[in-house]
């Protein structure tokens, strides 16, 4: 049975890779903890085997390299509206922002 990750899991997985944390073992914890004091907030805590709140490792991988990916899609297509500003190209270059 596999269980999909809760997307407010994913969500802030994706905010940590934002904010610069690529390290999965370093996100897990963080995610444990936000789990735990944040998302569950006085309700019974799921147990660590539910998948949906405490993803597998491989799961952790998957999404912190989704992540990284768009980030980096992002930066090169801002670095290429650059240079085609400075070649009197008219762009205009849009960002997209997650959870808008």
């Amino acid at each position: 049975m596999c269980v999909p990750v809760d997307e407010r899991v994913r969500q802030f997985i994706r905010q940590q890779v934002a904010d610069g944390i690529h390290n999965v073992a370093e996100v897990q914890r963080h995610m444990e903890a936000y789990v735990r004091r944040q998302l569950l907030d006085r309700k019974q805590l799921p147990s660590m085997f539910n998948r949906r709140f405490y993803p597998q490792r491989r799961d952790y991988e998957n999404i912190v390299y989704r992540a990284m990916k768009s980030v980096v899609n992002q930066e090169n297509m801002r670095y290429r509206v650059d240079e085609w500003k400075s070649a009197d190209i008219n762009m205009c270059y849009l960002p997209a922002v997650r959870g808008s």
